[in-house]
């Protein structure tokens, strides 16, 4: 199966969806955009809650891995490395919200975490930038 129908077609959805949800959750938690407040504390108190140093250090890296990475996920601009990168930030997230059970906690992280190691597993597909270049 070549086309839309097939791996390629797949791709492209997986990357759309994960793409377009990872970059409107990333880019508001950064400082400086929509003022840095729309989630950014429960991030800076999530990263806390793992015991490492300089949450907020940390809240804008996974902040913008999100937002650019989402980016990089729409077009399909290194997709598996991409993806491999921001399913650790999603393991993570769905380690910090099991405490607050399956459905309406670790269930929409672990949702992302599955979408993007399929799209490690897949890659950037036909319909992409890097399909574009040639690679």
């Amino acid at each position: 199966m070549d086309g839309f129908t097939g791996v390629n077609g797949a791709a492209l959805v997986l990357r759309i969806a994960a793409g377009a949800i990872l970059m409107a959750h990333g880019l508001p938690k950064l400082p400086g955009l929509s003022g840095g407040r729309v989630g950014r504390r429960k991030l800076v108190d999530d990263i806390a809650s793992l015991g490492l140093p300089r949450p907020d250090l940390w809240a804008t890296g996974v902040a913008g891995l999100q937002g650019v990475g989402g980016v990089c996920l729409l077009v399909g601009l290194y997709t598996s490395a991409v993806a491999a990168a921001l399913a650790l930030v999603m393991a993570a997230a769905v380690y910090v919200k099991r405490t607050e059970g399956f459905v309406l906690g670790a269930d929409f992280p672990f949702a992302l975490l599955c979408a993007l190691l399929a799209l490690v597993m897949i890659g950037d597909g036909g319909f992409s930038v890097m399909s574009l270049l040639g690679r």
